[in-house]
This record gives C-alpha cells, sequence and structure tokens, in this order.
C-alpha cells in the first residue's frame, strides 16, 4: 500500500486526482513498462551476466561466511543491486540465487572439513 502522502505527491506531479491513480492497475505490462522506463531515466539498468558473477562472488564470500539469514541476506543482495544501479530479477529469482549459493558455500565448507 502506498502512503496518502505520496499518492498526493505523485498525483500532484502527473496531473491527476489522487483517487484516479487507485484505479490503476500497478501489476499490468503497461505498469511494469512504465516501471522500467523509470528506472532507466534514474539510470538503473538490467543485471547482466558479469553482474550475476560479481554477485554470486559477493554472497559466497561476503554473506554466506557471516552466518546470516536468507532473508537477512537477501535484503543485502537488494541493497547491493541498488548500489550498483541494477534492476531485473525477481524477488524469486534472486532468492534461489542466495539459496544456490549459500548451499555452494556450505558443501564447499563441510567438504573441507571432511578432507582434514
Amino acid at each position: 500500500m502506498i502512503p496518502n502522502d505520496g499518492v498526493e505527491y505523485l498525483a500532484e506531479q502527473i496531473g491527476v486526482r489522487a483517487d484516479e491513480l487507485s484505479s490503476n492497475d500497478f501489476g499490468g505490462r503497461t505498469a511494469r513498462r512504465h516501471c522500467t522506463e523509470i528506472l532507466q531515466y534514474l539510470g538503473f539498468g538490467r543485471m547482466t551476466r558479469q553482474d550475476r558473477e560479481a554477485l554470486s562472488y559477493w554472497i559466497i564470500g561476503e554473506l554466506c561466511p557471516s552466518g546470516q539469514s536468507v532473508s537477512a541476506m537477501l535484503e543485502a543482495v537488494f541493497l547491493w543491486c541498488r548500489d550498483r544501479n541494477i534492476y531485473g530479477p525477481s524477488a524469486k529469482e534472486l532468492e534461489r540465487l542466495v539459496r544456490s549459493q549459500r548451499q555452494q558455500y556450505l558443501d564447499g565448507w563441510l567438504h573441507g572439513i571432511f578432507a582434514t
């Protein structure tokens, strides 16, 4: 839910009444396209293969050793992306990436213990 102050401000910026915004479908294709256009205007770009690789290394090297929960790691991943002006993968896709990297880290850690 969007706070009333935000709705009123947005309505003022685009020249409509605040109650007209509540009837908009913010989950439709047009809304997603508008969101993409806004993010691009703000300097955000889609996640590239190199970005995904860098994020994966960061998750394994920085987040996994700290023993954080998946939800805390996911929050850190969203901030990592925001700080680099990256948008793209859905929350579910990022969660799969976090869980995958966490499992990879744990497998390597356990293998290292077993090997000694």
